[in-house]
C-alpha cells in the first residue's frame, strides 16, 4: 500500500466514523413504544471497530513518514 493509498483508505475510515457517530447522535432518543430502525448496539461495536482500524493505518503512516 503506497502513501496515497493509505491517506485516501483513512479519509475513508474518517468520513465512516463521521456518519456513524452522526446517526448514533441523531437517533440516540426515541419516544416511548416506537421502533428503533436500527440496532444502536451494532452501531457502537463498528464504530469501535473503524476507530480501532483508524488508529492502525495513522500509526502505520507515521512509521512509513518516520524512515
Amino acid at each position: 500500500m503506497t502513501i496515497k493509498q493509505a491517506l485516501k483508505e483513512k479519509n475513508k475510515l474518517t468520513k465512516q466514523i463521521q456518519s456513524l457517530v452522526t446517526r448514533i447522535q441523531k437517533y440516540n432518543s426515541m419516544e416511548e413504544g416506537s421502533v428503533r430502525t436500527y440496532e444502536p448496539r451494532e452501531d457502537m461495536d463498528t464504530l469501535t471497530q473503524t476507530v480501532s482500524q483508524l488508529v492502525i493505518l495513522k500509526t502505520q503512516i507515521h512509521q512509513a513518514n518516520a524512515k
